[in-house]
């Protein structure tokens, strides 16, 4: 990851509360992810105006405190900057523990506006209009 970072090739969004960061979210062009496209149900024809939403990392003091639905706002505003017109995210449909739910919860993308556009196994894809 720190490779990824120095190449500029990984994005992400910092959560920080009295100076202290405490949240992390990985969001940059789904173009820049090409790992989202060796999944076939994960495969998009519009993926140059897709930003991607892939991961958060909470400190676990802070979990459950609305740090990770402020990461997907400042996410959001992130890639509409960088000319995405679309959010698009993978949360677990049913989590089993907090670290199974890394990639976010359906229901905190449903209260961001996301809705639900295809269905794996484990895995739903959710996406939002960006402005």
């Amino acid at each position: 990851m720190v490779q990824a970072i120095q190449d500029g090739l990984a994005r992400g969004i910092l959560a920080y509360i009295g100076g202290r960061p405490v949240g992390w979210c990985n969001a940059a062009p789904r173009r820049s992810l090409p790992l989202l496209g060796q999944l076939p149900w994960l495969t998009t024809p519009d993926e140059g105006d897709v930003g991607a939403i892939v991961c958060f990392i909470v400190h676990p003091h802070y979990r459950r405190r609305g740090v990770a639905a402020a990461l997907l706002d400042a996410a959001c505003a992130h890639l509409a900057g960088l000319g995405m017109r679309w959010a698009e995210a993978y949360p677990a449909i049913a989590p089993q523990s907090d670290a199974d739910a890394y990639h976010g919860t359906l229901a905190m993308y449903r209260n961001a506006g996301f809705a639900v556009v295809a269905e794996g196994e484990r895995y739903a894809v959710v996406r939002r209009p960006l402005p």
